[in-house]
């Protein structure tokens, strides 16, 4: 899984076992209302932009799948405070337009899975953890 800045064609892989929470989306918007007779009014659309794309890691038992290092976390949150940054995510072949979602606060979280205050030289010596990502598509 890749993301990409659109702007600078700037690069971050991200691990491909990622868990999509929210695929299961309905681009169905609807409202229902009672009229002042009791009537029922439907109102329905479908969306052409805006599908969640909220990307998490596991932080349980059983391992580093799905885990990041704190230099690949700190490079998303660097990307995460840059306001309307154009970004692709590419996944599965496809590829997606998106922005970060900040709608529900930070657009990304990290839960330490293996952390130490020390962190040495090599990468390898990394603390690492379970990402959550919140994209949303743009286009």
């Amino acid at each position: 899984m890749i993301l990409t800045r659109t702007d600078t064609s700037a690069t971050i892989v991200l691990p491909d076992d990622l868990f999509w929470q929210d695929e299961a989306w309905s681009p169905v918007v609807q409202s229902a209302e009672r009229s002042l007779t009791g009537a029922l009014i439907l109102q329905e659309a479908t969306r052409v932009a805006g599908r969640p794309i909220t990307l998490s890691g596991y932080s349980g038992q059983g391992g580093q799948g799905s885990a990041i290092t704190k230099v690949k976390g700190d490079e998303l949150l660097a990307w995460a405070a840059i306001a309307c940054l154009p970004m692709t995510l590419e996944r599965l072949g496809v590829t997606y337009t998106v922005r970060w979602n900040h709608a529900n606060g930070s657009p990304v979280s990290l839960v330490p899975i293996i952390f130490w205050v020390n962190v040495g030289e090599d990468s390898a010596d990394d603390p690492w953890y379970a990402p959550t990502i919140r994209l949303i598509t743009h286009e």
